[in-house]
């Protein structure tokens, strides 16, 4: 066996598989020393979005493949149709022995019921972890309440095909643009817990620069679609890049690791 993986966060994953599928039809399977590394298969010289997510901390994992990494790539449909299956299984095992198929192993004690998936793999021999985010520097990072924000972003989708975000040293300001017709618009701001002590909807603000603005447009039907993953997390950290206005919305799965999600701006 080269790779296992075991996790007893069976509907997490779920979530998580499921709103991967959303965004992108295929994804690679990186697994090394540190786990695993869920990413596009895709590599467009300009990319719209690029999803990654990062399973480094969960509780059992072994890695004894010979070489430094092992990759593998794989249609979301079918890995989403296995984790639709999950039911009453309260354990889930991925395991890699070559690199023509991943097998997922459904467990549930109490019942004595053990379901074995076999996934075929596809060949993603000519990509690779995205770079680019190692370059990117984040000084104005967010930490929203999830619920709040996903609610807010179900209605400017309805109303807008855009949506501005701007975090200025005290706030969270979010915007709709480019509005369907002659609709509603909306403008919400999540002030910080130190500047509106009895708002509900309060946002906790960092930044390396006190004075500093980060600011962007981007698709609100992109940002919805990851705005499925709320409910993996009560909160969501949110980040603008400076000189790129590249947005990165991170959350935490569980105990398992982050799930990143970088969107370009909207031209």
């Amino acid at each position: 066996m080269r790779v296992h993986l075991k996790t007893l966060q069976v509907k997490i994953m779920q979530t998580v598989i499921n709103t991967l599928k959303e965004l992108k039809n295929d994804v690679n399977l990186h697994f090394d020393k540190h786990g695993l590394h869920i990413y596009e298969t895709d590599k467009p010289t300009d990319p719209k979005m690029v999803v990654q997510l990062d399973l480094t901390e969960t509780a059992e994992y072994e890695y004894n493949a010979p070489n430094e990494f092992l990759k593998v790539g794989i249609h979301l449909t079918k890995m989403s149709q296995v984790m639709n299956s999950v039911g009453t299984y309260q354990i889930l095992e991925l395991d890699v022995d070559n690199e023509t198929s991943v097998t997922i192993t459904m467990t549930n004690k109490p019942n004595g019921i053990k379901t074995i998936y076999t996934i075929p793999t596809i060949d993603t021999s000519d990509t690779d972890i995205p770079k680019f985010n190692k370059k990117l520097k984040y000084d104005h990072v967010v930490d929203l309440p999830s619920k709040t924000l996903k609610d807010i972003i179900n209605q400017i989708d309805k109303c807008a095909k855009c949506v501005q975000f701007m975090i200025t040293n005290n706030s969270m300001i979010i915007e709709s643009m480019e509005h369907k017709d002659q609709n509603i618009q909306i403008r919400t701001e999540l002030f910080n817990n130190n500047s509106l002590e009895n708002s509900k909807n309060t946002a906790k603000i960092t930044s390396n620069r006190v004075k500093a603005i980060g600011q962007g447009r981007y698709d609100v039907h992109r940002v919805k679609e990851f705005m499925k993953c709320a409910s993996i997390n009560n909160n969501i950290n949110f980040c603008i890049e400076s000189q790129t206005s590249i947005l990165l919305i991170s959350c935490k799965v569980g105990d398992l690791g982050t799930l990143q999600y970088y969107l370009m701006p909207h031209m």
